[in-house]
């Protein structure tokens, strides 16, 4: 791997932003009505990784468990958790971003150190060897673990359009307008803007690229489907993106380029334990992400949920075919602590200077 800077990527959102923009806490008290958990599972995921596919049925096949597994969208998955509180019906959550994980952990909502206890990991069953990136990510209070690892935002263009530069600074200059997601918008949105920042070389340097980009008519959209409109219809010439919504767009549509920035932001998928999970939950839990972690399991991942086009956090599994090696490209780790604690007054910042 050429570098890697910086701590945790964890931006840790704030939890009332996240109840009141996803779901009022009456509406996440209905969906308990919507999602039963089956009484005689063994397990209850609560997933933001999309439908599960064959994923689900083969590890209760491996495992001889039962699983109910509840996909929703990470705000509402988030709001419902927090809603349950400390009476939860979950085991185990899983989604892509860690920023949102750490906040459910600060929370005191996760096992911690849960990699280093028996009772979580499955008892004899050997320590995952994380890939460098992966170790990188790990929080040090073992609150969680990752699945798989993307890239908070890449260059997407037409290959039509000339090819950009590999650096953020270069962003103002290419042929045509910009376009991004907007953090006010979308908080999934904000690691990919933090991820710039941190990439520029902090805060200052980073206000500077946005206020340049929003003078050559920068375009901002809701949602990454959004932004990936208004690049087929001409409105902009380059959207920065999460790498799984890239690579996915390029692989559906030929006509789609993919340009990796550096340095790229790190943004893992990964799961936590509820803190009042029962031992043999804990134990089935560990089991679970053990088969997530072998070759089996990350191809399941690949060919069932949303996280399909990322690299595998563990040394002995290689890289899809259609992503270049991690360890050649030029990484950053958005420092948790400091883009934890701007990322109220950063949001509020580019709703007054960039979307007006």
């Amino acid at each position: 791997m050429k570098a890697f800077r910086g701590g945790r990527a964890c931006i840790r959102p704030v939890q009332l932003r996240i109840l009141s923009a996803c779901l009022a806490v009456g509406m996440a008290a209905s969906m308990f009505v919507l999602w039963p958990a089956s009484e005689d599972s063994n397990l209850v995921i609560y997933s933001a990784m999309g439908p599960p596919g064959a994923l689900i049925p083969a590890f209760e096949k491996a495992s001889g468990l039962r699983v109910t597994y509840i996909n929703m969208g990470g705000g509402p998955l988030q709001a419902r958790i927090y809603a349950e509180g400390a009476h939860p019906r979950w085991n185990v959550a899983w989604f892509a971003g860690d920023a949102a994980m750490a906040a459910l952990d600060q929370a005191g909502l996760l096992v911690r150190h849960a990699s280093s206890d028996a009772d979580w990991t499955g008892a004899g069953t050997a320590q995952p060897v994380w890939t460098e990136a992966a170790h990188a990510v790990l929080p040090s209070d073992g609150s969680y673990a990752p699945s798989g690892l993307t890239l908070a935002g890449v260059f997407v263009t037409l290959r039509s359009s000339p090819v950009p530069a590999r650096n953020w600074q270069s962003l103002p200059s290419y042929p045509g307008a910009v376009g991004m997601v907007s953090p006010v918008a979308s908080g999934t949105a904000y690691p990919v803007l933090s991820a710039m920042m941190e990439a520029t070389g902090g805060v200052a340097s980073g206000h500077t690229l946005l206020l340049a980009l929003r003078q050559h008519d920068l375009g901002i959209a809701a949602s990454n489907p959004l932004l990936l409109g208004q690049l087929r219809a001409g409105d902009i010439s380059l959207a920065v993106l999460p790498s799984e919504t890239a690579y996915t767009a390029a692989k559906r549509d030929p006509a789609i380029r993919v340009t990796l920035p550096e340095p790229a932001g790190v943004m893992p998928a990964v799961l936590g334990v509820s803190v009042r999970a029962s031992p043999a939950a804990r134990r089935a839990a560990g089991l679970f992400v053990r088969f997530l972690l072998t070759a089996e399991g990350q191809r399941l991942i690949r060919t069932s949920t949303a996280e399909g086009l990322g690299w595998a956090p563990v040394d002995h599994i290689a890289a899809p075919a259609d992503l270049p090696p991690l360890r050649s490209l030029v990484l950053v780790h958005p420092d948790a602590d400091l883009w934890g604690q701007r990322e109220g007054s950063e949001v509020g910042w580019f709703r007054r200077e960039i979307t007006g």
